[in-house]
């Protein structure tokens, strides 16, 4: 779970106290294969299906976001979005190395 943490930039605590309240449903925890100190973390069937729900209704969105505007357009917004991604991952990378 440190990992997954790191991966949010969250504290361990944190995560901790989250997947505590997603085990209930949403998520399992077991034993890591190769780390006894350690567990992984896997969606349930349950887990899957939701995730899976949200991702089509996200991608719908998306659809109808884009679906009026012209090619040139949605380059447009694609390279703004690219530009913005790797300003958030310089920004993160930044406070990684000034904490």
């Amino acid at each position: 779970m440190s990992e997954l943490a790191s991966e949010l930039q969250v504290q361990l605590s944190t995560m901790t106290g989250v997947i505590d309240q997603l085990a209930k449903r949403l998520v399992r925890r077991r034993a890591h294969p190769n780390d006894r100190r350690s567990l992984q973390v896997d969606l349930t069937a349950k887990g899957k299906k939701l995730y899976h729900l949200a991702h089509d209704a996200f991608l719908l969105h998306l659809k109808r976001l884009f679906h009026d505007r012209t090619a040139a357009d949605r380059q447009k917004i694609l390279l703004f979005l690219d530009d913005l991604m790797k300003a958030i991952h310089d920004w993160r990378e930044y406070g990684k190395t000034n904490s």
